[in-house]
């Protein structure tokens, strides 16, 4: 809930940023901050760390090289639930802030609350006032791998619909979905459909024609026919940007003044969907139409 505010006032300095995802918590957020990042030509890397991972580039580059044919149909399984990272999950009664943590400071821009060990750290994520939950949390991962093997780090989808949602009240500490499902169509008539892992494998499925598919998550990828595996894309085919280390390729992007594997532009795309979807669901939508150009929701 503090990267857009610091985002453009390290940009504005003109410092290079390794930022951390869910990128913001508003599409409008996220679009202040890439225009900083452009304005003051300075690098950017998101922690989007699966675009500098071989399995993730090997299918994207399958994908968009249609290996699989003309790409029909996307399913990304994400975790649901709230995860208690941080072993305090039970203690959401107030205390006594603790000594060293300025919490007002902590707090920032998020609406002012007595201090609850429950939400910090890590569980932060499990409330609106910081995050978006799953749905943000690991769709910044998935639905930016989709994203990446659709050529699609410009734009996204024009249609959210068949949103169906387990929402905890609005004043509960973890207040973020719990277990979800929504669909995106792309102009080019893909669908990729999202949900938590009671619903979808936790991963992401590429579906083509004739029944072949590649299903990718970290440390494994399956393709189908298993035959795929022994194909290699050849130098004069699409490619995507070619990263082994996320940490090194935003060290080089600095030296270079080039592009990194998670520009700024891409990843707020991919979160857009996350928050579009979160947007929809709190406010008991089942569907919107959304117009990726102008970036504003149809209607």
């Amino acid at each position: 809930h503090w990267h857009a505010v610091l985002a453009v006032y390290a940009a504005n300095k003109g410092k290079h940023i390794y930022g951390q995802k869910p990128l913001a918590v508003t599409v409008g957020e996220g679009r202040k901050m890439v225009e900083a990042v452009n304005r003051n030509k300075v690098t950017w890397q998101t922690g989007s760390q699966q675009r500098s991972e071989t399995y993730f580039r090997e299918a994207a580059e399958f994908v968009r090289n249609e290996r699989i044919g003309k790409l029909q149909r996307i399913v990304i399984g994400l975790p649901g639930g709230h995860s208690n990272w941080n072993q305090m999950g039970e203690r959401k009664e107030p205390e006594a802030v603790p000594d060293g943590l300025n919490f007002d400071l902590w707090q920032g821009p998020a609406p002012e609350r007595e201090y609850r060990p429950a939400i910090l750290p890590l569980n932060w994520r499990h409330n609106f006032d910081y995050s978006g939950g799953m749905i943000t949390d690991w769709g910044a991962h998935h639905i930016d791998i989709a994203q990446l093997a659709m050529d699609m780090d410009h734009s996204g989808p024009i249609k959210i619909d068949n949103i169906k949602a387990e929402l905890p009240a609005p004043d509960d500490l973890y207040n973020t979905a719990t277990k979800f499902h929504f669909e995106c169509t792309y102009a080019s008539g893909v669908k990729m459909i999202v949900a938590d892992k009671s619903e979808n494998p936790q991963g992401i499925n590429f579906e083509g024609e004739d029944g072949k598919s590649i299903f990718v998550k970290r440390g494994d990828i399956k393709m189908n026919p298993v035959e795929l595996r022994r194909e290699r894309i050849q130098e004069n085919e699409k490619h995507v940007y070619k990263s082994t280390n996320h940490v090194s390729d935003f060290i080089s992007g600095i030296y270079s003044g080039g592009r990194t594997a998670a520009p700024i532009e891409a990843s707020h795309r991919s979160i857009s969907i996350c928050h579009l979807a979160n947007i929809a669901i709190r406010l008991g939508r089942e569907s919107l139409e959304w117009d990726p150009k102008r970036e504003r929701v149809i209607n």
